[in-house]
């Protein structure tokens, strides 16, 4: 709705890297491949981007597709909803995905099916995530044993 151009779809996408935005709504503009290749491009600078609007944009099959493949192979992507009319999704990324995925998808709900779907692939599995977890707590702890110390330490030596 605002005329933003390919041109205006890069300045958005070099931004990514320096705003903290969660939602962006570029639908209804004129932006064609070139401008979401940029935002394809960028889009693992924007790891708190969960919104993305792209319908009616004059995309063609190429830029879709080149988004759609930025999205599946980027493990910082959490989107979770995509506009992206007249293109679907599950149906740029069906020879990666499960068939009832695929199946699952409406791309008039934001592509959300396919999108949880490469979130989930994405994420630590269990084993990884539990290690992750210890390994802070661990760090914690010492870091908290070491503070006391240091304090009953000073108390005794200089009674503070």
């Amino acid at each position: 709705d605002n005329q933003i151009d390919d041109m205006g779809a890069v300045a958005v996408a070099q931004a990514l890297a320096d705003t903290s935005l969660r939602r962006v709504l570029l639908d209804r503009n004129k932006i064609g491949s070139l401008g979401v290749m940029a935002l394809a491009r960028n889009l693992h600078k924007a790891p708190q981007l969960t919104h993305l609007g792209l319908s009616g944009n004059p995309i063609d099959d190429l830029g879709a597709q080149t988004l759609a493949n930025a999205i599946w192979d980027s493990p910082q992507c959490v989107l979770e909803w995509l506009g992206l009319a007249p293109h679907d999704l599950g149906e740029l990324l069906k020879n990666k995905l499960p068939a009832e995925v695929v199946s699952a998808n409406r791309k008039e709900a934001g592509n959300t099916e396919v999108l949880a779907h490469i979130v989930a692939l994405h994420a630590p599995s269990a084993d990884e995530a539990m290690a992750t977890i210890m390994a802070e707590l661990d760090y914690l702890t010492n870091r908290w044993v070491m503070h006391h110390s240091v304090k009953e330490l000073r108390r005794e030596l200089f009674g503070m």
